[in-house]
């Protein structure tokens, strides 16, 4: 990008305003969700566990060698999330 170097935050994203945007929220049972998810969510409700999975509910380590293994997406995997499409550079 020729000429983009020296833009300020600020004014990065004014350039890019078309390409940002916030998506619509959809409520499902009354949680507000992004629409990526909510169009999502039969697949999500639809999961069931078998019983020999091991659920844990625990927060995320913090310790910088384990965030250099793998990154957050992989470690940390969330069964609702459904990226949104990428903004383009």
């Amino acid at each position: 990008m020729a000429g983009k170097e020296g833009l300020s935050f600020s004014e990065a994203i004014m350039a890019a305003g078309d390409a940002i945007h916030r998506f619509p929220l959809i409520k499902i049972q009354g949680v507000p969700l992004m629409c990526h998810i909510a169009h999502n969510w039969d697949s999500i409700w639809a999961f069931r566990p078998d019983p020999s999975d091991l659920l844990i509910a625990t927060y995320p380590k913090a310790d910088a060698e384990v965030a250099r293994r793998a990154p957050t997406s992989v470690r940390i995997p969330f069964l609702e999330i459904h990226s949104p499409p990428p903004i383009p550079s």
